[in-house]
């Protein structure tokens, strides 16, 4: 049986065959998926501290949502903002 340390799921595992016919497993890192907008699903491009919702949303969909916060700030009643902005407008 393998090392304690190699016996979890967050390694890939690959079989191969050696060239002597025997059966080796080899442990690597796992590929994560790079960050998506929650909104529209975009791939984020990167995930910088200083803006808004960065790591969440992509720039268009940041943009929208600043808009309909500002306007529901002055007054707009929330119901007539889309249902997939409503969360992040009501914050």
């Amino acid at each position: 049986m393998g090392q304690p340390r190699k016996r979890t799921k967050r390694l890939s595992r690959k079989v191969y065959k050696t060239p002597g016919a025997r059966i080796k497993t080899k442990n690597s890192r796992r590929k994560f998926a790079s960050a998506r907008c929650a909104i529209c699903n975009a791939k984020l491009a990167s995930t910088s501290a200083g803006r808004k919702y960065s790591g969440t949303l992509c720039h268009t969909c940041t943009e929208t949502i600043i808009k309909y916060r500002t306007r529901v700030a002055g007054g707009m009643p929330l119901n007539t903002v889309p249902i997939k902005y409503q969360s992040f407008a009501r914050r």
